[in-house]
């Protein structure tokens, strides 16, 4: 995620540190437009990759962690804008929390990817799910209740429109997969072994489908325009399409003709909004 080669967040005036709502607050209370949420869910999938091996997967990913500051919009009111960032506070004692959790009779042992699948979940089906604390805290019991109660989610609940689409589930699905590194096994003696491989996987298997489904859809080149689009508060909520993979088409036999690497370029200048909050300090991220 590189910066925008056009600003310097520490520069904006706008960005207002002491306001904000998480991303729990925003699913309930404010509508996104259409492709707004498959492009926020991209945003968070590809952090959560590039930092996977990092002390901010420390902070523990969740819809309370994930916040939207409020900005003074074009006429001067507070409003709020699709730039998540992060808030945290890191502590030089701390220690870092491992990737994998080596615990008898739990299925998922990996926190960071199931915790990433919830938050995928949340922002599909717009609505925050009731669940106390983080993966990484769970004992095996619970954490098995939730994986179950995820999958029931993802199989019965209708996500919305937006989010309808092969491509954004089988993120999903791959999140929620204790398999997903089977190929690259987490060795608790030498932690660091197969580590850029877990990364690949994630990338291939979550990140690239949901870029993948943006490209496909054209959203990508509306990205100038989401950006600059407050969320509007919702005062009645929309009811919640049914889930329908057979008549979407994900964008296959629309692929648009500019190459990847183009593409990505296009994304990136969206997504170094992301930014990390530090005791109430904005500092930019660069991916």
């Amino acid at each position: 995620m590189a910066l925008h080669e056009s600003e310097d967040l520490s520069q904006e005036p706008k960005v207002r540190p002491d306001l904000g709502l998480h991303l729990g607050e925003v699913l309930g209370n404010f509508k996104m437009r259409h492709g707004m949420r498959p492009i926020l869910a991209y945003i968070l999938a590809k952090a959560v990759w590039h930092y996977y091996d990092s002390d901010w997967m420390s902070v523990g990913w969740t819809k309370h962690s994930i916040y939207f500051m409020s900005e003074r919009d074009d006429e001067d009111e507070e409003a709020y804008f699709l730039k998540p960032y992060l808030t945290a506070q890191l502590e030089a004692s701390t220690e870092k929390k491992s990737e994998y959790r080596q615990v008898v009779g739990m299925m998922h042992k990996y926190p960071r990817v199931l915790a990433l699948g919830i938050i995928l979940t949340e922002i599909a089906t717009g609505k925050p799910i009731n669940i106390e604390g983080n993966p990484d805290e769970w004992n095996p019991r619970m954490a098995n209740e939730q994986l179950t109660s995820l999958r029931n989610t993802l199989r019965g609940t209708s996500f919305e429109e937006d989010c309808r689409f092969p491509r954004y589930k089988a993120a999903v699905e791959k999140c929620l997969d204790p398999k997903l590194f089977k190929n690259a096994p987490f060795n608790p003696k030498r932690p660091t072994e197969n580590l850029e491989q877990r990364r690949s996987i994630l990338y291939d298997e979550v990140v690239d489908p949901l870029r993948q489904l943006i490209e496909g859809t054209g959203w990508h080149a509306e990205l100038d325009e989401v950006e600059s689009t407050p969320l509007v508060p919702a005062t009645e909520r929309k009811p919640i399409l049914p889930i329908s993979t057979d008549s979407q088409d994900d964008g296959n036999g629309a692929m648009q003709s500019a190459t990847a690497a183009k593409a990505d370029a296009r994304y990136e200048r969206f997504q170094n909004h992301l930014t990390l909050t530090d005791a109430g300090n904005l500092q930019p991220l660069v991916v």
